[in-house]
């Protein structure tokens, strides 16, 4: 994945350790990534990290899906597929929702578990 290129090259230059965590960017292929919380500063001025839309609710159970990568100093938190196909809907992000490719199965839970 692109992103992870970006997150090892970011990690090492970093002084101190940051976390984010990554809700959007279309399986982390896009151009740019949603990000929750606010960004750090040191990282605000990155193009390609953007803060997620005010106002998602993650699924129950999104903290256990996080898949935690690390890169240097630079922690990565990373949505399960399911939480990025519903951060991605509700965002109205089109085309990084076609760039996940969700099954009927996968929208059909979201939509009853949301």
């Amino acid at each position: 994945m692109a992103a992870y290129g970006l997150f090892a090259a970011l990690g090492e230059e970093l002084a101190e350790e940051v976390e984010l965590v990554v809700v959007g960017g279309g399986g982390l292929a896009a151009r740019a990534l949603d990000v929750l919380g606010p960004l750090p500063e040191r990282l605000a001025m990155l193009s390609w990290l953007h803060e997620a839309s005010e106002g998602f609710e993650p699924l129950s159970g999104f903290a256990e899906r996080l898949e935690v990568r690390h890169f240097g100093l630079l922690t990565v938190r990373v949505a399960s597929r399911r939480d990025q196909i519903h951060f991605e809907i509700f965002a109205g992000h089109e085309d990084h929702l076609h760039a996940l490719a969700p099954t009927q199965r996968e929208l059909d839970y979201i939509a009853t578990a949301s």
